[in-house]
Order: structure tokens, then C-alpha cells, then sequence
């Protein structure tokens, strides 16, 4: 157990390091963009997100994770999923590039096509390494893909810069993302040892498919009733008014799929390398569950309650209108990253085809939902994102608790310190908010945040919570 416990432990800090240096370097980098390009700009991205949200999809088709689950995989396995996931790329490429003039047309924005033709070429070239990925992911060696991604995301952020600063408008963005893909792939290759060989198996396709094509059906569900708020307010709405939205969920998206990121990222191989041990798995998952909502659930208190004072001081008056939308994707993320985690334990257990029924239940509450309450007007279609966030949790946990004998409810009892503590936590920040005439607005944001931090501690140090005192033991004395 303390094998396994050092192995996530190195992990942690390496997928922190990646995810909130480089992932961090990227987002500052965006806010600057932002600044520059203005709403209208980001709202054109906006219209592109499902075409971005599915190549990220399919190019890994679930394949990776097929290949990280199976404990004896080999050259047969590896060279079958590389020339598979090549060859979806390939074919995805060349239905986005047919798509693209019905995409300009639904959006009446011309520029789409160009846009989508040449956005999607990224999709081809970051499904050359899945393989490599793969590997380093089952080893857990975490560290490489930190320092691997390192050479990308620069040259990508200088390449976005430039352009920007060069008057080439949204193409600073579409070639931000092609240089980090192109110089993330040669850095893989170069630093790997493993390369394609003349190798096919069409038993290894089928047993890969057969996992990863659940996930994907599964993702492809996600994916397009996640982009539902997008089509929608991308067509009948002003773009500006999508620069806002598509903006508010990046800014949320940072924290929280960078958290959930590396929930998920560290968890799956651990799991998957204990699946044979009923109570091992259980153990861990209970600790982990509790630990990653004790660091997610504050930060996105912290950012709901501060999002007015963020927006106007990071980008100034034109992008305030965004802070409603962000404040209501803040709350409905705040359960986001255990849906991730509880989704590892059926990866784990190769329950695919009862997360794609699950997704399906999800998507048609949440169809619902979105014709309910749009009569009603864009905030009120946007916050029922909150609704089927806690609708999603409460069937993921209940179906992934059977697995490993861990409830619902027993679930909801671990995570009650910390959703009490959070209530006290956005509480100190707003009562603290009205004394910020005695400070810049800089200054104001920084010492509610240091406010709240010191509130949120406090309040579990003297409810005497389970979960801080494991962590203070384990990571303090």
C-alpha cells in the first residue's frame, strides 16, 4: 500500500506541474489573447468548440485507455491502435473538411470554413504519439509527459503571440494549437523508443474497439449535448454574447478539467493496477474521492465568489457581461471532477457499455432540462447546467458504488465537511468583499482569497474533519 501510495504521490506533483505550470502558462497566455481579440473573436471559436471537443475525442477513441487497462499488451496491441487512431483521424479530417460550408452556413459566418479546414489538421498530427502517451501513462511516469509537453506549449504560446501582435486575428489561435501539436509530436517521438512497425491484428482491433468504442459513443453523447449551450446561443444570439459564454467556460474549464485531469490521470492506472483487490480499490477510491474534493470544491467557491472582481481587474469592462455565466458554470463544476473519477471505476472494471446507458439516461434529463428552462431566457438555460451536474453524480456514484461496496449516501456523508466548509468559505469572501475600499482592486482580490483560504482551513481544523486531518498527517508532519 505505501508502494502504491508513493507512486501517486509522484504522480500528483508531476501532473500538478504540467497541468498548473504549463496548462497555467497557456491560460495567462489566453487572458492576454482575450484582452487583445476582444469577445467577438472567441465567440467565432465558440461556434468551433464541438468540432474542437469531438477531434480531441475520437483521435484517442478510447483507445489509450484500452491499451493502459490491458496488463500484457504488446507490439500486436500497440501498432494496432497506432494505425487504427491514425486512420480516424484521417477520416475525421475529412468529414469536418466536408462539414465545414454547413457549419459556416447554420453560424452565417463565411470564415468558418477556412477555420475548420485547417484547425482540424491538428486532429492528424496528435494522433501520431497515443501510443507513446499510452505507455508513459501505464508506467506512470509522469514526469516525461511533463517535461515532454513543455517544448509544445511554448512553441505554441510563441507562435499564438506572435500572430496576435502581427494583426492575423482568430488565426493566432488556430496556429497556437497546430504548433503545440506539431512540436508535442516530434518531442514524443524523439525522446521515445518505441516506433510503428508493419503490424495489424484484427483479434487486438476488435478487443480495443470493443472497449473503446462504448467510451467513445459515450464521449460523442457528452460532447454534443455540452455543446448544446454553444449551438444555441451561437445561432439565435448575438456572436459577442458567445464570446462571453465560450469565455466563462474556458476560464472554468482551466481549474476544473486541470483538476479532473489529474484525478483522472493518476487514478486510472493506480486502479487499474489493483482492480484485482476488491478492498485495495475501495480503500483508494474512498481516499482519493475525498482528498480531490477537499482541493476542488474551494477553489471553485473562491472563483464564483470573486468572479466580478476577477473579470473587470484581468480584463477589463468589455468582458464584464461574461460574469454571470461564469459564476452559474463555477457552481454546476464543482462536482465535476468526482464524475470524472467515479467514470475511472467502470474504465477500470470494462463496464464501457453501462457507461454508455449511463450517458444516454444523463443526456436525455438533460435534453429536458435545456427545453425547460430556455423558454425562460439565456441565464436560466445556462444554469441548468447545475441541475445536471448534480443529476450526473448522483447516477455515476450510485452505479460505480456498487462495484466497490461504496454508496451514494456513504459518499455524500465524506463529502459533507467540505461542502459545509465551503458554505462558510463563500461566506467570509462576500462578507470580506464590502471592505474593499480600503485596498486596490489588485490588492482586494488577493487578500479575500487569502481570507477565504485561512476561513476554509479553520473551519474544518475545528469541525475536526476526517479528510484534514489525513491530509495535514500525511503531507505536513
Amino acid at each position: 500500500m505505501q508502494h502504491l501510495k508513493d507512486k501517486a504521490k509522484s504522480g500528483i506533483y508531476w501532473s500538478v506541474f504540467d497541468s498548473f505550470f504549463l496548462k497555467g502558462l497557456l491560460f495567462v497566455v489566453q487572458l492576454i489573447l482575450a484582452k487583445k481579440l476582444g469577445p467577438s473573436v472567441f465567440g467565432m471559436m465558440g461556434m468551433i468548440t464541438i468540432i474542437i471537443n469531438l477531434g480531441s475525442l475520437i483521435i484517442d477513441s478510447g483507445l489509450g485507455a484500452s491499451l493502459i487497462r490491458t496488463e500484457d499488451a504488446d507490439e500486436w496491441d500497440y501498432n494496432t491502435v497506432f494505425y487504427t487512431n491514425v486512420l480516424f483521424a484521417m477520416l475525421l479530417y475529412g468529414m469536418f473538411y466536408l462539414l465545414a460550408p454547413l457549419f459556416a452556413l447554420f453560424y452565417k459566418e463565411p470564415q468558418l470554413i477556412a477555420i475548420i479546414r485547417i484547425y482540424s489538421l491538428g486532429f492528424i498530427i496528435s494522433s501520431m504519439n497515443l501510443v507513446q502517451l499510452a505507455q508513459l501513462n501505464k508506467k506512470m511516469a509522469f514526469k516525461k509527459i511533463a517535461l515532454f509537453n513543455i517544448a509544445g506549449t511554448i512553441a505554441g504560446i510563441a507562435i499564438g503571440l506572435l500572430m496576435c501582435y502581427n494583426g492575423y486575428g482568430i488565426w493566432s489561435l488556430v496556429y497556437m494549437y497546430l504548433g503545440t501539436q506539431s512540436v508535442s509530436t516530434v518531442i514524443y517521438y524523439a525522446f521515445s523508443k518505441w516506433r510503428p512497425r508493419l503490424l495489424f491484428s484484427k483479434t487486438k482491433f476488435k478487443h480495443h474497439l470493443n472497449f473503446g468504442s462504448k467510451l467513445v459513443c459515450s464521449g460523442i453523447l457528452d460532447i454534443f449535448f455540452k455543446n448544446i449551450y454553444f449551438v444555441i446561443i451561437g445561432r439565435f444570439f448575438p456572436v459577442k454574447m458567445l464570446g462571453y459564454y465560450e469565455r466563462a467556460n474556458a476560464y472554468n474549464q482551466y481549474p476544473v478539467s486541470t483538476l479532473s485531469g489529474i484525478i483522472s490521470t493518476v487514478s486510472f492506472p493506480l486502479l487499474a493496477s489493483i482492480k484485482n483487490d476488491p478492498e485495495k480499490v475501495s480503500e483508494v477510491y474512498r481516499l482519493i474521492l475525498k482528498s480531490s474534493f477537499f482541493v476542488t470544491a474551494p477553489i471553485m467557491v473562491c472563483l464564483a465568489a470573486l468572479a466580478p472582481e476577477l473579470f473587470s481587474f484581468v480584463l477589463g469592462a468589455q468582458w464584464m457581461p461574461a460574469v454571470p455565466f461564469f459564476q452559474i458554470i463555477c457552481i454546476s463544476s464543482i462536482l465535476y471532477p468526482l464524475q470524472v473519477f467515479n467514470v475511472n471505476i467502470l474504465k477500470v472494471y470494462g463496464q464501457s457499455g453501462l457507461f454508455l446507458k449511463l450517458e444516454i439516461i444523463k443526456k436525455a434529463l438533460l435534453l429536458v432540462t435545456v427545453l425547460v428552462t430556455y423558454p425562460f431566457g439565456i441565464y436560466a438555460f445556462v444554469g441548468s447546467s447545475i441541475i445536471n451536474a448534480i443529476i450526473g453524480y448522483l447516477l455515476n456514484s450510485h452505479y460505480c458504488g456498487k462495484f466497490i461496496n461504496y454508496k451514494t449516501k456513504e459518499q455524500f456523508m465524506d463529502l459533507m465537511p467540505t461542502l459545509l466548509c465551503c458554505v462558510v468559505l463563500y461566506g467570509s469572501i462576500a462578507l470580506f468583499k464590502n471592505l474593499e475600499f480600503l485596498f486596490s482592486a489588485g490588492s482586494s482580490i488577493v487578500a479575500s482569497l487569502m481570507v477565504g483560504v485561512v476561513v476554509y482551513i479553520m473551519a474544518h481544523h475545528i469541525n475536526k474533519s476526517p479528510i484534514y486531518q489525513y491530509l495535514l498527517k500525511s503531507y505536513v508532519s
